[in-house]
């Protein structure tokens, strides 16, 4: 796995005086649906400089900034934000030898990341790929005493995400050492690049399937079903490797997230974002096989196990994104099955199975054409990064292949999400976000054969991965 770290240390506050503050990080809206033909301002990075506040005078006592033209992107292009935020601090006509002690260190990694880009593949189509990148942009607020003013500074900053990127040290502006109580927050945007040599507003990124990026062509097929992922880490941390304070509040020091991430090209669509899909509840899948789901050896590895995919799964805006569990879908009606039928609600009864060939598909596979398999998904989520509401009973299970929903009646064999919910403090309406995942691995134990020995030849089987939300009507 390629790995891109940002390091951010961002050094502020008084270590006595951070009772209320909190540590989040959540994915926002350019997270599914996202249209691979974007819009024209997502082409190249964003200015993030320019988006500054005005400057105005509160009290008359000094220069702040209005919270005005902060964002450094659109509400659509925001992939995830985080922050460590709300820091209170109280200084002295001394200053103050405690302040500047805490600050945050943002990690990315993603195994969709090569030769400078990060990759949408098409689950369909693996041939088929659009390459993006990811922007950070940090800002740094102060809002003085009881005055409703946010100094948003005009230190705000951006950096592209991609592997050049050494880890870079932030720190945090126009610290005040005085006695006015002021709140300190840092926060951080991650947004979504979508690159193109095309320079017109006025014409698409991708013109009839071609997308053309540092003078390469690309084809991008019709499909519904990219993906990518990304894993993002923000933790808390302090000047000097010293220990953190034993009066930090409670809310977790490091926070891990991978999300799934979800687009589409439809060459009779426009380009452009269409607000609706990003408000809907919607799902991202991920899945990327291993060197060994496509080089079994039927005969030598009889009886053997061995891992041939890992999976990412993510459902966004759960219940309108309600935190007060007051909705239809209960936690436990959304979960996953692996079976061998493609239809979720169709019974395979021979199961998982390897299949000469050369074999009629009408026709049943004689003993010396086939070789059965079973599959386990195991879980790989970390769920003790302190954001996680609810953890399922089950997060493993084995399959057959022969699993279905039969009526009203959920597989046995299936295995839960996990419940997050997380308040972000410095998004648009709505703030709270609510969303459930899961991440694993697929096994595969190869069975040993009824007969041998076995035809010689290529041998092919498909595995489908349902992910499915019960809500009841």
């Amino acid at each position: 796995m390629r790995r891109i770290i940002i390091a951010l240390l961002i050094l502020i506050l008084d270590i006595t005086s951070i009772i209320a503050s909190s540590l989040y990080l959540g994915p926002f809206n350019a997270i599914t649906n996202i249209n691979l033909n974007g819009p024209a301002d997502w082409r190249t990075p964003r200015d993030v400089t320019a988006k500054q506040g005005q400057p105005i005078k509160v009290n008359g006592a000094g220069t702040y900034y209005e919270d005005t033209a902060s964002q450094a992107f659109d509400d659509l292009q925001i992939v995830a934000l985080g922050a460590l935020h709300e820091l209170k601090h109280r200084g002295d006509y001394w200053g103050s030898k405690d302040a500047e002690n805490f600050g945050i260190k943002i990690s990315v990694e993603s195994s969709s990341y090569d030769d400078g880009y990060f990759w949408f593949t098409s689950q369909s189509n693996p041939d088929s790929r659009r390459p993006f990148k990811l922007q950070l942009a940090v800002s740094y607020r102060r809002k003085p005493g009881d005055d409703d003013t946010i100094d948003s500074g005009t230190d705000n900053q951006g950096w592209v995400i991609n592997g050049e990127l050494e880890p870079t040290d932030f720190y945090l502006k126009n610290v005040q050492y005085d006695v006015i109580e002021h709140i300190y927050s840092i926060i951080f945007d991650i947004g979504i690049i979508l690159p193109s040599d095309e320079t017109s507003p006025s014409k698409p990124s991708i013109d009839n399937g071609i997308l053309t990026v540092d003078g390469k062509n690309y084809i991008i097929a019709s499909a519904d079903d990219y993906s990518a992922e990304i894993s993002i880490t923000v933790e808390l941390i302090s000047k000097n490797g010293e220990v953190l304070p034993e009066d930090w509040d409670g809310s977790p020091t490091t926070i891990t997230l991978t999300l799934p991430l979800s687009g589409f090209y439809d060459p009779t669509l426009p380009s452009g974002q269409d607000i609706n899909r990003f408000l809907d509840m919607s799902s991202s899948l991920d899945i990327k096989t291993t060197a060994k789901a496509s080089n079994i050896d039927l005969l030598m590895d009889q009886n053997k196990e061995f891992r041939i995919a890992d999976l990412e799964y993510s459902i966004y805006n759960v219940n309108n994104n309600s935190l007060d569990g007051s909705s239809q879908i209960a936690d436990d009606d959304i979960f996953i099955f692996l079976s061998s039928s493609p239809n979720p609600f169709v019974e395979d009864e021979d199961g998982f199975m390897f299949v000469h060939e050369d074999v009629d598909p009408t026709q049943a596979p004689s003993p010396e054409e086939r070789i059965g398999y079973e599959l386990e998904l195991r879980p790989t989520i970390d769920t003790g990064n302190g954001l996680i509401q609810k953890i399922p009973e089950k997060m493993s299970a084995e399959f057959d292949g022969t699993d279905f929903i039969n009526g009203s009646n959920v597989p046995e064999n299936r295995v839960g999400t996990v419940c997050f919910n997380e308040y972000l403090g410095h998004a648009n309406e709505p703030k709270g976000r609510h969303w459930h995942s899961y991440e694993g691995e697929i096994w595969l134990h190869l069975d040993t054969a009824e007969v041998s020995p076995m035809n010689a030849g290529y041998y092919k089987s498909y595995v489908y991965v349902h992910a499915v939300v019960d809500d009841g009507v």
